[in-house]
């Protein structure tokens, strides 16, 4: 959301390939799982990026990446998906 901020706000964004660090791939302490939490977070995210096609955004996501869908139904993860946009919208982001 930073760098879609940046953007919207008409920064100016440069690129380097000079290394800023690196990720070791350990247990996350911050991620858990796919849940409600992770599909509200996209709502929101696809939101920020273009309030305008969000629905689609959202719709295409459900439906490029059903491995996210093992333990949640379609309908139940846009459904929290949407919850987020609203409530991204709803805060004034």
């Amino acid at each position: 959301m930073f760098i879609v901020s940046c953007l919207k706000n008409k920064l100016k964004i440069y690129s380097s390939t000079k290394n800023l660090g690196t990720v070791y791939h350990n247990k996350s302490t911050w991620f858990n799982s796919i849940n409600e939490k992770f599909f509200f977070d996209k709502g929101a995210l696809f939101t920020a990026i273009n309030r305008k096609f969000r629905f689609i955004l959202i719709f295409q996501f459900l439906v490029r990446h059903k491995e996210f869908l093992t333990n949640i139904s379609f309908y139940r993860a846009f459904k929290y998906m949407v919850n987020g946009s609203n409530d991204y919208i709803r805060r004034g982001c």
